[in-house]
């Protein structure tokens, strides 16, 4: 089932594209709500994309959970900027922790309030993303992800991934629209999400 409106698409569990015609290279994205994430929609990201999955989470969650910067990793990004941690993955009911399967297991236990640091191996198969509170960058594809789950009334946790050509290249965002269009799935476009976010903070 496809969804032309993201939000939608997200709450159902759909893979839903981010485009950015701002940035000089790259540009698009496949994002997937982690709460619902299955092994068919991650088997379906991983098959389009670099393969180097990350999960957008607020970087308290990642520190309750006992998933600490990666070493070296804050000193390699500047404070309004998303920050890598040391990956992890479930420590029960996978087998390598590389499958499909295995890996949507572990993106919904980060985003499950009731895990905890004793529910993780590390290091494993999957990338938190710490994003900051009071994060300055509202050009991050991390924040602009956490935002779309705001907006969906989601738990705060998206698996993200960037989308390639089958060259291996980075696709821009005109091949992430017709990608979409081809897979019939949402489209969001990261400008649209910072008006959205200036708009929920003037309601807050």
């Amino acid at each position: 089932m496809t969804h032309s409106d993201p939000v939608t698409a997200m709450r159902a569990g759909n893979l839903v594209v981010m485009i950015d015609d701002h940035v000089a290279e790259g540009g698009a994205e496949l994002w997937l709500a982690a709460e619902g994430a299955d092994a068919l929609a991650f088997a379906h990201l991983v098959r389009y994309t670099s393969g180097f999955v990350t999960v957008a989470i607020p970087a308290a969650r990642s520190a309750a959970l006992g998933l600490p910067a990666m070493l070296g990793a804050e000193a390699s990004f500047t404070e309004s900027r998303p920050v890598q941690a040391i990956t992890c993955d479930a420590a029960e009911g996978i087998s390598t922790g590389i499958s499909a399967a295995d890996r949507a297991l572990t993106a919904r236990l980060l985003a499950d309030p009731a895990a905890t640091p004793d529910d993780f191996t590390r290091p494993g198969h999957l990338v938190p993303l710490r994003v900051r509170d009071g994060l300055t960058d509202i050009n991050a594809p991390a924040w602009a992800a956490l935002v779309l789950c705001e907006i969906a009334q989601l738990r705060p946790a998206v698996v993200r991934c960037e989308l390639v050509h089958d060259s291996g290249a980075l696709a821009d965002a005109a091949h992430g629209v017709e990608f979409a269009h081809r897979h019939g799935l949402s489209v969001v476009v990261r400008r649209d999400l910072v008006q959205a976010d200036a708009q929920l903070a003037r309601i807050a």
